[in-house]
């Protein structure tokens, strides 16, 4: 099987906005990576250590790359994350009722981060 926390993560992203996740497109990237790049900062700030200083930059960085052997209980959690805030920040919708959906669904996996960071960090103190 897989392992899917190797797939590029500009591409997974890509494909999570409606785009071809193969195919490249100059200006869309450089547009879409500036939003990655944002939601990664903002994972930093919800308590993932030093994700911050990580960059997509050329669209070969993976999940893993992003998330190392430390933070690698919160891929799912942290994925959606980047994948819905990043949508938000690159097309936001139209619709007021697909707005609000969305808008939800970034406040479930902020939550979702959250918990399993205070979870994995009882965890260690225990």
């Amino acid at each position: 099987m897989e392992d899917l926390r190797n797939n590029s993560i500009l591409s997974d992203v890509r494909g999570a906005i409606g785009l071809n996740p193969d195919e490249v497109d100059v200006e869309f990237d450089l547009q879409i990576k500036s939003a990655i790049n944002n939601s990664i900062s903002e994972l930093a700030q919800l308590g993932l250590g030093e994700l911050g200083e990580f960059v997509v930059q050329d669209g070969s960085e993976t999940w893993n790359d992003l998330l190392g052997e430390d933070y690698q209980y919160v891929y799912a959690f942290a994925k959606n994350y980047v994948e819905v805030n990043t949508r938000l920040l690159f097309d936001p919708p139209q619709s007021g009722a697909l707005k609000a959906a969305l808008d939800e669904q970034l406040k479930k996996a902020t939550f979702n981060v959250m918990t399993a960071i205070e979870l994995h960090n009882a965890e260690k103190e225990a």
